[in-house]
């Protein structure tokens, strides 16, 4: 998933998003407003390439999502947590990712299908102190793919949400 275009999907109300170009992946978000605590809600070697994601709070009381890659990197905001946890996807020539999360506590997993019928899977991760109630996902997918739906499961594999994606 390097050098992902997340300025052009990251379709979260808020403040729009932020592009980045990064030489090496970034061991924090690249915000400079970005205040501790920051949370890691995923990361690792993606199709193309490695990656990591955090949730944070602004000074500006901003509540933020960050994708970043060796090359490239995209932040989106609202003014409160609800505006990331619906699905978000960007896409870029290099890979495509999935983002957003979920105020169900049950929640364990989340299912991405295709179009061409296929699917993956991804963990939760907590919120932690920036959203102790939420849980979040950021799957990262091959160039080309066309996520078309969402599915929050249980440990049981019982569908709680299904999102379609825009």
């Amino acid at each position: 998933m390097a050098a992902v275009a997340l300025v052009v999907a990251f379709a979260v109300a808020g403040c729009g998003a932020v592009a980045q170009v990064f030489q090496h992946l970034p061991d924090r978000p690249s915000t400079a407003t970005a205040l501790d605590p920051i949370v890691g809600i995923g990361g690792g070697n993606g199709p193309t390439g490695p990656y990591r994601a955090w949730i944070y709070r602004t000074s500006d009381s901003l509540f933020c999502i960050e994708v970043a890659t060796t090359r490239s990197g995209g932040s989106s905001c609202g003014g409160d947590i609800t505006a990331l946890l619906g699905p978000g996807v960007s896409s870029g020539d290099e890979g495509v990712v999935v983002y957003g999360g979920t105020g169900l506590s049950t929640a364990t997993n989340v299912i991405v299908t295709l179009a061409d019928g296929t699917s993956t899977g991804g963990t939760l991760a907590a919120g932690g102190a920036v959203a102790p109630t939420a849980l979040f996902y950021v799957v990262a997918l091959p160039t080309g793919s066309q996520p078309i739906r969402i599915a929050i499961v249980d440990a049981g594999g019982a569908v709680l949400e299904q999102v379609p994606l825009h």
